[in-house]
Order: C-alpha cells, then structure tokens, then sequence
C-alpha cells in the first residue's frame, strides 16, 4: 500500500514538472516570437533593442534553469523511492533523462538563436564602400536596417575641402570647408 501511494505520488509529481515544462516552453517559443517581431520592426534604437533582447535572454534562462533543476529533483526523488521496483524506475529515469536532454537541448538551441539575433547584421541592406576616383576620395558607411546612414566624404579639389556628416533619421549634420567658415544644420522633416 505504501509502495503504492508512494508512486501515485511520484506520477503525480512527474505530471506536474511535465505541465510546468510544457507551460515553459510554450513561454519561450513566445518570446522569441515577440522579440523576433520587436527587431524586425526596428524602429527602435540599437541599444534598446539589445537590452529587451538581454532581458528576455536572463529570463529564458532563468526558466529553463528551474526547468532542468526541477527534473532532475523529480529523477532523484524517483530513484530513492522507487529502488524496489526496477523496471519502473529504469522507464521513470530514461523519461527523466529525456526531459533533461530535451532540455539541454532547447537551451543551446535559444541561446543560439538569440546569437544569430544579436550578430546578424543584414548584409543586403547594410552598405560599407570606398570608392576611388583619383582626386576624389568616397569614403562613407550606411546602415540601411535603422535608416541611420554616417558619411565620411572627402572631396580633394584645388579650391575646397568637403567633409562632412549625413544622418537620413532626420538628423543632417553638414560642415563643408570652401576656404570660408560654412557650417549649417538642418533636418529633413
């Protein structure tokens, strides 16, 4: 009798951590859904994105932590109490090692995830050339993915220097040299 109120509580305890583990799951492929969705529509500073992307980063692991110490308690408890019956503790423990598995799993593959996230860097619309022409020198980098574009220019003429600095979030910065003083700011809206 005992033996037996013993395992309808260790089933019971293993249904619970297995609720819990779907819940959290469900709770991560969410997250990286909504974070996901939050870079894809950037119109939000760099910096704020790394942070909402290092937050959701702690509390996935956080999840996935209690997850895995969760099992892991529910393994040993199984193996102390169930040591009589054999055959049931070798199927508690392989689903046990399962789920730690699983587990370890679906950690590597968020945290590669987010990786891939933080360091993709758009190629198709993220431009960095140098041009040469002989005297003129073109030297500008611009980021497509922010519309935040910083130009370097550097025109090499007999009679001027032109340097100066483009931001096309609505934020022109333009300080060309014509062998007078000519600084001006304006903004596009």
């Amino acid at each position: 009798m005992i033996i037996i109120i013993m395992f309808m509580i260790v089933i019971t305890t293993m249904a619970v951590v297995i609720m819990i583990a779907v819940i959290m799951m469900i709770i991560i492929v969410v997250t990286i859904m909504v974070i996901t969705i939050v870079i894809m529509m950037a119109d939000y500073d760099y910096d704020m994105i790394m942070l909402i992307v290092i937050m959701m980063i702690t509390i996935i692991m956080i999840m996935i932590m209690m997850n895995a110490i969760m099992v892991t308690a529910t393994m040993i408890m199984m193996i102390t109490i169930m040591m009589p019956m054999t055959m049931i503790t070798m199927i508690m423990v392989v689903i046990a090692i399962m789920m730690i598995v699983i587990t370890v799993m679906i950690m590597m593959t968020t945290i590669i995830s987010m990786i891939m996230t933080i360091m993709t860097d758009y190629d198709d619309y993220d431009c960095d050339h140098d041009y040469d022409y002989g005297d003129n020198d073109y030297n500008y980098d611009y980021d497509y993915d922010n519309c935040d574009c910083d130009y370097d220019c550097d025109y090499d003429y007999d009679d001027y220097d032109h340097d100066y600095d483009d931001h096309y979030d609505h934020d022109c910065d333009n300080g060309p040299d014509y062998g007078y003083d000519y600084d001006y700011d304006y903004e596009y809206d």
